[in-house]
């Protein structure tokens, strides 16, 4: 990380978000789908460079009582930017199922108990990533994806990734994360937060109200 320069945690599920092999990319960079995304929200010429990692590499340091594993998940990503000198957070969870409705809100207690103001956008995609990709025709067509098979409903899919392969041909996700590249970079983000207003909407005005002061 150079000196001057602002370094967001990007913290995901997977490759499909965070790009092979992990790691810190910066604006020059083939940035990963999720970075993508939330540069084109932080809508900024001068955008921060991103240290991507799976939830799953972030270890558990919470030791007070808190029930949910995604609190603890959150609470620890904070800490863990401290510790490192970064910025912000921007931390993005599958609902997986409508039995996980309170995994947001699980999320926010989490980040509610760090003492100071940290940085920290917090998103549920409903029910995975891959919904977010599969809402606008243009931009499938533009990875060459069969369009007519987009929907206008994303949060209503069940298995969005299985509805993905069958956009693209694939087969249980393989070779989607180049897709999504394209994907991310072209989608209409105006139109993803319409289709999306439970996952990616509120998610969106997370990164506007609470990553881009950060990195002004």
């Amino acid at each position: 990380m150079a000196v001057g320069e602002t370094t967001v945690l990007l913290v995901g599920e997977g490759p499909h978000e965070l790009g092979r092999p992990r790691g810190e990319v910066g604006p020059s960079d083939d940035l990963p789908p999720l970075a993508t995304l939330v540069s084109r929200l932080l809508g900024r010429q001068d955008r921060p460079r991103f240290l991507c990692k799976p939830g799953k590499d972030i270890r558990n340091i919470h030791r007070g009582k808190m029930g949910s594993r995604y609190g603890k998940k959150a609470y620890s990503a904070i800490r863990y930017a401290q510790r490192k000198g970064l910025h912000a957070v921007v931390l993005l969870m599958d609902r997986d199922g409508p039995a996980n409705v309170s995994r947001l809100s699980d999320m926010r207690e989490g980040r509610s108990q760090i003492a100071t103001s940290f940085p920290c956008a917090l998103g549920v995609a409903v029910e995975a990533f891959d919904a977010w990709m599969i809402a606008d025709a243009e931009a499938i067509e533009a990875a060459g994806g069969d369009r007519s098979e987009t929907t206008a409903t994303p949060d209503s899919v069940r298995a969005p990734k299985d509805l993905a392969d069958g956009i693209f041909g694939t087969r249980r996700g393989s070779g989607l994360g180049p897709k999504y590249s394209i994907i991310a970079e072209h989608v209409d983000l105006s139109l993803l937060e319409k289709a999306c207003p439970e996952g990616f909407g509120p998610f969106a005005d997370e990164i506007r109200e609470r990553i881009a002061p950060a990195v002004a």
